[in-house]
């Protein structure tokens, strides 16, 4: 499975520039990610922090591996390292739409409960049915569905496969972000060489 979320801008001349992530699964142990993030971040002193990093991140089982560089949360890691037990996942934001379809109960995931079905993500939403769109070449039925963030209200949308009843496509927030969904493209996923 590749999973490709986009972010952009929710309008011109706000404080967010492009990121993106692209993540490759294996089921049930096996991913690799990478993310671009450019970003800027209010501080204190100056107003803003621009962001600007190429990380990857790949798991083989309960072994994690990473390298990339500089941001305001981590050092630039040039070479691939090994992580430890207590490092957090180093990619962040739309990590979390992979829909955790390799097993998150691994070395360094410790979520509360493991979400196999679109109805455990999605049950606490009342979601309406909308128009048929194609994305990759895949005919789905597009759902809409609200929620409030912070008493915000959003608007989301999720496109499920005609045929094979998969996800395709989804929005977040308005459209503030979204993500393809690939399933069974060839991929391989290998341990790095460490230096």
């Amino acid at each position: 499975m590749r999973l490709s979320p986009i972010q952009r801008p929710i309008k011109p001349g706000q404080a967010f520039d492009i990121s993106w992530m692209v993540i490759e699964a294996i089921p049930p142990d096996r991913e690799h990610g990478w993310q671009h993030v450019d970003s800027n971040v209010a501080n204190i002193t100056s107003g803003f922090t621009r962001t600007v990093a190429d990380l990857e991140y790949i798991r083989i089982g309960d072994k994690r591996y990473f390298r990339g560089e500089a941001t305001p949360t981590r050092p630039a890691i040039p070479r691939w390292v090994q992580l430890t037990a207590s490092d957090m996942p180093p990619l962040a934001g739309f990590y979390s739409y992979r829909l955790h379809l390799t097993n998150p109960h691994t070395t360094g995931y410790s979520f509360a409960d493991v979400d196999t079905t679109m109805w455990s993500i999605f049950r606490r939403v009342e979601m309406r049915p909308a128009e048929l769109k194609t994305y990759s070449g895949h005919q789905c039925r597009e759902w809409k569905f609200g929620w409030l963030a912070k008493d915000l209200p959003m608007h989301d949308t999720l496109c499920i496969g005609i045929d094979d009843h998969l996800p395709h496509h989804l929005t977040v927030s308005g459209g503030w972000a979204e993500a393809n969904y690939e399933w069974n493209p060839p991929i391989s996923i290998d341990a790095p060489v460490i230096d």
